[in-house]
């Protein structure tokens, strides 16, 4: 997989933490086009079935946290977006270091007095830049 694929979904990740930090949604128009564009590159870059695998797996994990009520339809679709440029590899360790961050976000909800509710794009850019460092360097 490119890199340069994976820096993208990065850059894409924090451009909606931007947005959700300051307007408190992740637009469409940042999400929308850049699903089927992740599985386009993908196929560019000569690993579409890498790609593609990737796009189902964000689809089907951001659909869990969705229907469990810990997240929007707007983290649903930037997980997606940023699972196609990741690819099938790089999103299972996504997913797993997103479960982990959600958890220790929540721990630390709970002990404080007054609650405040944490946007979830922080965690979809952290995961991805701790899934691609971890691809890149262990074999």
């Amino acid at each position: 997989m490119s890199i340069g694929l994976a820096i993208f979904a990065v850059v894409l990740a924090l451009v909606a933490v931007v947005f959700e930090l300051r307007t408190g949604h992740i637009p469409n128009y940042l999400t929308l086009p850049m699903i089927p564009l992740g599985g386009l590159c993908g196929w560019l870059d000569g690993q579409w079935s890498s790609h593609g695998i990737g796009l189902a797996l964000g689809i089907f994990f951001g659909l869990v946290v969705y229907f469990r009520g810990a997240a929007g339809g707007g983290t649903v679709k930037l997980f997606a977006a940023v699972s196609g440029f990741l690819g099938d590899d790089r999103v299972v360790s996504a997913v797993i270091v997103f479960a982990g961050l959600a958890v220790i976000a929540q721990l630390l909800e709970r002990l404080r007095e007054r609650p405040i509710e944490v946007p979830s794009s922080p965690f979809i850019a952290g995961a991805s830049v701790v899934a691609i460092l971890y691809r890149s360097f262990v074999p």
